[in-house]
């Protein structure tokens, strides 16, 4: 009988034994910048970077130094290092169709931890007693914002979007032989 159809099913168990070196990860150490900004900036290409001089990068500027202790800032380091290695393991693994992670040990070491003075333009203003940022990447121009919504704006977007919708059905409905409305 043909509707009766057999489907085999592998499962395996896998082992990755992994040595990766990481570097230059940097972390946002800032407690005003949310790391969401920070993350969305994109990446700074380390061996550009110059050494910093208060005359020089700072005359007529602002600088945060960096509020967050060492080890809050070494956690979100081994935090992102953790998601670069799962990605790296399941890259490593991908010519099997559904794969997952089950167990996973790390042990993340750290050799070295610098602060640096990322170029990173901010903006702060506020519009209706909320504050929104703009931030750009003053190594690549990448920029990053939050930017104001108006629930009003949101709604009748949402409406236009629906009422064409809409209208391209009755249409496509009218067109294959059905009634307008």
């Amino acid at each position: 009988d043909e509707s009766k159809k057999e489907t085999e099913i592998h499962h395996y168990d896998l082992f990755r034994g992994l040595d990766l070196s990481f570097s230059h990860i940097p972390v946002n150490a800032s407690r005003e910048l949310p790391d969401k900004i920070f993350e969305a900036l994109g990446a700074y290409d380390f061996s550009k970077l110059e050494e910093y001089h208060v005359k020089k990068h700072m005359a007529g500027r602002a600088a945060e130094k960096n509020l967050l202790p060492q080890e809050d800032s070494l956690q979100k380091a081994k935090q992102i290092v953790s998601g670069y290695m799962d990605a790296y393991a399941l890259d490593s693994i991908k010519e099997y169709q559904s794969p997952e992670l089950t167990e996973k040990e790390y042990d993340i070491k750290q050799t070295l931890v610098d602060y640096a003075y990322l170029p990173i333009w901010v903006m702060y203003f506020d519009q209706h007693n909320t504050e929104y940022i703009f931030a750009m990447n003053g190594q690549t121009g990448q920029i990053a914002f939050d930017p104001p919504k108006s629930k009003i704006k949101i709604a009748a977007s949402l409406g236009i979007a629906f009422a064409f919708l809409f209208v391209c059905m009755r249409l496509f409905t009218f067109l294959l032989g059905g009634p307008l409305i």
